[in-house]
């Protein structure tokens, strides 16, 4: 039982975390989409 309920955990903690990346990916390309708006895209192009 202890086993199962230590991977259970393992596995919601390791969910969460990779829906944080998605989402902190997320606001990043759209903070990214923003600066281009304003023409302030050298970090954009350093990436590219």
């Amino acid at each position: 039982m202890e086993k199962s309920f230590i991977f259970y955990c393992i596995k919601k903690i390791s969910t969460i975390f990779a829906m944080s990346v998605e989402k902190r990916r997320y606001s990043l390309y759209h903070v990214a989409k923003r600066l281009k708006k304003f023409d302030i895209m050298p970090l954009g192009l350093a990436k590219k």
